[in-house]
């Protein structure tokens, strides 16, 4: 895809990066801009763009040089909803609900919120399952969050979208995961992708090409400002297409990918979704489930 394509390559002019890496930051991104404003009607609900990108890699991988570039033009193109680094779950609660106040009791209605950080162990903490559990809920939750604490207080958000893109090194997914939250759920809602290590070597790496910059700040401004409901009948060539992808997969025989294998054709929908909006497409059409 064009948009994808130019920005790997305009930061392939700027950084030892692997492609994969500025990839996957590019398309957390864009989901994070379209929020849930661009969907696709699932029974009786929705499928939004948000996702949870995981990339995990050795130190000096240049995890955080991606992620920290595709944030960075997120925020300057007006994307304001970006967690705090290091915090509690109820601490994140806080201050995407009620941010002005000092309580956490109250209501709030629609809420985004990004957790982007290059160490993402500093925002999940080591085996928090309690915080592991909310985020696994609210990844394809549309009707509504609620969490009460210990102490009687509460929290209610009427419409809760999370994206996740974190950087993290095979030592610290398991620390965060230890053995005791594979059931949890939030692990077959990652998407974790592997880390290559860099392609090129820059003794001294350059700022990224004005233009290249500033045209995908703008896409990130159109992305914020747009919305669609793909709407796909039943019986066009789309939904046939469809109904083929679902049926044909086979599930992987190894019991570790079974939770994984029941979310897959999610996953597949959010990334048809993104690849949708960004050739400002009215509706899906086959090149979009097939490119």
């Amino acid at each position: 895809m064009k948009a994808i394509q130019h920005y790997v390559q305009s930061r392939a002019e700027c950084d030892e990066c692997h492609p994969m890496l500025h990839i996957w930051t590019f398309l957390s991104a864009c989901g994070a801009a379209l929020g849930d404003r661009h969907c696709i009607p699932f029974g009786d609900g929705q499928i939004n763009p948000n996702m949870y990108v995981v990339v995990v890699g050795e130190p000096a991988s240049r995890k955080s040089t991606a992620i920290k570039a595709g944030k960075k033009l997120l925020i300057e193109a007006g994307y304001d909803t970006i967690a705090d680094a290091s915090t509690t779950l109820q601490g994140w609660l806080k201050s995407i609900a009620n941010p002005d106040v000092d309580s956490i009791d109250g209501s709030a209605g629609h809420i985004e919120s990004y957790i982007a950080h290059d160490e993402v162990i500093n925002f999940l903490g080591q085996g928090n399952t309690d915080f592991i559990t909310r985020l696994g809920e609210v990844w394809d939750k549309t009707d509504g969050f609620e969490h009460k604490t210990a102490g009687g207080t509460s929290v209610k958000i009427e419409n809760l979208v999370v994206n996740i893109l974190g950087g993290t090194t095979p030592e610290q997914f398991h620390m965060m995961f230890p053995p005791m939250v594979a059931g949890q759920g939030l692990l077959s809602r990652l998407l974790l992708v592997s880390a290559p290590s860099k392609v090129r070597k820059y003794h001294r790496p350059q700022p990224m090409n004005p233009d290249a910059k500033l045209e995908v700040i703008r896409l990130f401004e159109r992305l914020q400002g747009s919305s669609a409901r793909y709407e796909i009948p039943a019986g066009t060539p789309v939904d046939l297409a469809l109904k083929d992808i679902y049926e044909a997969y086979t599930s992987h025989d190894d019991k570790r990918f079974e939770t994984y294998d029941g979310r897959r054709y999610t996953h597949f929908l959010k990334l048809l979704i993104i690849c949708t909006a960004l050739r400002e497409g009215e509706f899906i059409t086959l090149d979009d489930v097939y490119d």
